[in-house]
């Protein structure tokens, strides 16, 4: 049983998404960090949640399972956690098939932008790259870094694809319909890290207009956040008796600053209220 003294980190990546760290790897470090309830949410994946699943069985530890979907809300990117859903679920799985082959495209589409810029990549080069997930990132990243045109993810975005690039742009599923879908698959939508980037939006204004949408929760706690953000998020939440989650968004060795178990927040810091129902108990 969790105590209200518990440690929790409820978004952390694996290498189905754009994570280093395997299932077993995950719960090496959620031991060691003495973590009793956490959640795998890989980018529009769930594919290696059923291996944890088994893993946990035979530990002294709590798991949610858990999706971070992409989704798109007036032009603007939105990543919203799915906990508990069920991942046979026709509608839910189609989104996220849907949004994984945007994120393979936008791959194939940046090299594009590139050799037409007049980058020295062939094509078919790029075709054939093997990319190894454990690295973490994706597949057009470690391509350019491996052939010496990048260095890391800080310059691809600062250096190579800095400024008002003219590239599409993935069409992921609007944020409206994931809500919906994930509701529609048993699960409970809750709003990721909504200021990752700090843009200059007062809570009432942000999180309301998420919560029209049907949120159920914010993860109020993460590392992008700061001390002022991250309050005003929980005083909204307490306000609208809605989940306070928590999570270090860990990528393993890709983000190496963001480790898992770094918000440092208990069960009784955050406010998981129906969240519980979906524990794989030890």
């Amino acid at each position: 049983m969790l105590n209200k003294y518990d440690k929790i980190d409820m978004h952390i990546h694996s290498t189905a998404s754009d994570g280093t760290f395997e299932p077993k790897n995950i719960l090496e470090e959620i031991k060691f960090k003495n973590i009793k309830l956490f959640s795998l949410t890989d980018h529009d994946s769930y594919e290696n949640v059923e291996k944890l699943k088994e893993l946990v069985l035979e530990e002294d530890t709590h798991f949610i399972p858990g999706v971070e979907v992409s989704s798109l809300y007036k032009g603007e990117l939105f990543h919203i956690l799915a906990y508990g859903t069920n991942n046979s679920n026709k509608n839910f799985t189609n989104i996220l098939m849907n949004n994984r082959r945007q994120l393979e495209e936008k791959d194939d589409n940046s090299i594009k932008y590139l050799i037409d810029k007049g980058y020295n990549i062939e094509y078919k080069d790029y075709e054939s790259y093997i990319h190894n997930p454990q690295r973490g990132g994706w597949k057009a990243l470690n391509f350019l870094i491996d052939n010496k045109m990048c260095e890391d993810v800080s310059d691809y975005f600062s250096r190579v694809f800095a400024g008002n690039v003219d590239m599409k742009s993935p069409v992921f599923e609007n944020t409206v319909n994931v809500v919906d879908a994930i509701k529609g698959a048993g699960g409970i939508p809750v709003l990721a890290h909504p200021y990752y980037i700090n843009i200059d939006v007062d809570a009432d204004k942000r999180l309301g207009m998420l919560y029209e949408l049907g949120i159920e929760g914010v993860e109020c706690y993460h590392p992008n956040h700061s001390k002022e953000r991250t309050e005003q998020c929980i005083t909204w939440c307490k306000k609208n008796d809605i989940i306070i989650t928590a999570g270090s968004d860990c990528h393993g060795n890709f983000i190496p600053s963001r480790k898992i178990g770094m918000m440092n927040v208990s069960v009784e810091q955050a406010n998981l209220k129906n969240l519980i129902q979906y524990l794989q108990e030890p």
